[in-house]
């Protein structure tokens, strides 16, 4: 089975938490963090493939190959350093 769905749907969970990550920065949200707002409504296409089928998403992952679930592994652990390096970046 195709894997386009999770890989969407991870996309999509990246983007909210790089989201999170520039607003919690600084420990708090303020008026200052309606930039990562402006950034965030531009990934709304991500955002909309993403979770439009998420439904697909969960039966992908009853058929997952050892292969498809090592490239799944390799982006997530791909958005967590995106996310990481968002959080460093806003903190500068």
């Amino acid at each position: 089975m195709d894997t386009k769905e999770l890989n969407e749907a991870i996309d999509a969970m990246v983007v909210l938490a790089e989201f999170g990550a520039k607003v919690m920065a600084d420990g708090k949200v303020g008026a200052d963090d309606l930039s990562h707002l402006v950034s965030l409504s531009l990934q709304m296409p991500v955002l909309t493939e993403g979770f439009k089928d998420i439904a697909l998403a969960k039966e992908e992952i009853k058929d997952l190959d050892q292969g498809e679930v090592v490239n799944l592994l390799a982006k997530v652990y791909s958005g967590v350093s995106k996310v990481e390096e968002a959080r460093r970046a806003a903190k500068a």
